[in-house]
């Protein structure tokens, strides 16, 4: 999954930056495993708080560093070609997929996006707010006070995914102004392995102090009252997620190997993204999952990484071999070749 736009001043891109959307999405598959069966061991529930305490955070950071902060005729057609298109075209199949399993009737919605749907959603948001963050002189302290503002808000929930707009803002935004100084160039503090692994210690730490609390805080879907807390509380929770989430996206990119053969893989991310929601919701209705939520807990979590590694990887080549159903630019194309004649 990347951005829609490209990064101002950046002349080289980092092959970890394509390496790190691959192992992300391994984890966004590996914990959409566990959740199917995440019930059967406190091992699998604190496994996936571990994740989601920060892979979104960094998905997002990653998001931000590959975007820009204008919006003229040629950003917006890739917005359109990469982002929009895309979730207008899943939004309907999915759903249809998921109708056929259960034997229900298909529906459309305009307004909730479907599942996993909500990055892709928030993306858009993300991307139309950043000029006018941007523009305000002080756009990390915005998305800062939109985060946890957003919260205090009772109605605000799944719809036009408006609370995980909010809650993730400030690690786009941030993934922004990084590459603004830095380029596409992973953050990594040296000595870059043992202060990565320091730092994801820290976050298993907080993912098991955390055991007992609200699930959805995690994923920033509602607000705070939806999960039971006072304003104060909810705030408190989540400015944990910015500073646990800011924590472990730095351990993690401090993790990534630099390897041509990950980032060949992770620049079709967006391909695994959306189709293992087919694979995903298959194995629920089909119960194929069953068996290892009664097997030794360390067992299943290593099937499962092993799944999610291949089934991630088998994903990401065939998103390269049928790119145009992902990438719409192609619809483009003849706009494409005026602006480079214009230019000449």
């Amino acid at each position: 999954m990347s951005g829609a736009g490209s990064q101002k001043g950046a002349d080289v891109r980092d092959a970890r930056l394509d390496a790190a959307k691959f192992g992300l999405i391994v984890l966004v598959v590996f914990g959409h495993l566990l959740e199917l069966f995440k019930g059967g061991s406190p091992w699998f529930e604190l496994t996936y708080r571990f994740v989601y305490m920060f892979h979104m955070p960094a998905f997002v950071f990653l998001s931000g560093m590959v975007s820009s902060d204008s919006l003229d005729a040629r950003t917006g057609r890739r917005l359109l070609a990469t982002v929009v298109i895309p979730l207008l075209v899943f939004q309907a199949v999915l759903p249809a997929w998921e109708a056929y399993l259960k034997g229900g009737e298909w529906r459309y919605s305009f307004v909730t996006p479907y599942w996993i749907l909500w990055y892709l959603a928030s993306l858009v948001a993300w991307r139309l707010l950043l000029p006018l963050l941007t523009g305000s002189g002080m756009p990390m302290l915005l998305s800062v006070l939109v985060c946890l503002g957003a919260g205090l808000v009772p109605d605000i929930g799944y719809a036009y995914s408006a609370s995980r707009t909010a809650t993730f803002l400030p690690f786009f935004v941030a993934g922004y102004l990084y590459a603004r100084r830095q380029g596409l160039v992973l953050p990594s503090i040296n000595p870059r392995v043992w202060i990565g692994a320091a730092l994801m210690i820290g976050v298993w730490l907080v993912a098991k102090w955390s055991i007992g609390s609200p699930m959805p805080w995690l994923y920033g879907s509602v607000s705070y009252a939806a999960m039971g807390m006072e304003g104060a509380e909810g705030v408190m929770w989540r400015t944990l997620l910015l500073i646990v989430g800011g924590c472990g996206l730095v351990g993690f990119f401090c993790l990534v190997p630099k390897s041509e053969l990950l980032a060949g893989l992770g620049r079709y991310s967006i391909a695994a993204f959306l189709l293992h929601a087919f694979l995903m919701k298959l194995a629920l209705y089909k119960g194929w999952l069953a068996p290892l939520v009664k097997a030794n807990p360390l067992y299943s979590l290593v099937l499962a990484m092993l799944v999610a590694i291949l089934l991630a990887a088998g994903l990401c080549w065939i998103g390269r071999l049928l790119n145009p159903l992902f990438d719409y630019r192609w619809l483009w194309s003849g706009f494409e070749k005026q602006d480079r004649r214009a230019a000449v």
